[in-house]
């Protein structure tokens, strides 16, 4: 699969909705999340960031890196990101590295809906 059909940005109008369509996010996928992410991100900055990473059942280190500096950026431009999707082992590797106290984490996007809207606590496992 090439980087430019492994990531895609779903329209919708509560967020800014971006999935991730292969099972390894590799160095080639996190430079075009990383551009297309930011750039949405910019076109749309009252919008908060759900990943939806369904389809990952794999997170190199380098891959924590750059979601962590996604989120910083978010952060500093005011928008949040919230991971949807989690595979166990990615999630357990969140854990591991103590991220999943960093990262805002829900099970779907309609539950990433609900605590944007401010419904449901920050984090559903």
């Amino acid at each position: 699969m090439s980087s430019a059909s492994a990531i895609s940005i779903k329209p919708h109008d509560e967020v800014i909705y971006v999935v991730v369509h292969q099972p390894r996010l590799d160095d080639a996928a996190l430079v075009h999340l990383q551009r297309e992410l930011t750039a949405a991100a910019a076109k749309q900055p009252t919008l908060p960031v759900v990943l939806d990473l369904t389809q990952v059942n794999y997170v190199p280190s380098m891959a924590l890196g750059t979601l962590v500096m996604l989120m910083r950026h978010l952060k500093d431009s005011n928008q949040r990101l919230v991971l949807v999707g989690l595979h166990q082992d990615v999630r357990t590797v969140l854990a591991i590295t103590r991220l999943d106290k960093l990262f805002e984490i829900q099970s779907n996007l309609e539950a990433a809906l609900k605590q944007l809207r401010g419904s449901i606590p920050k984090e559903q496992k």
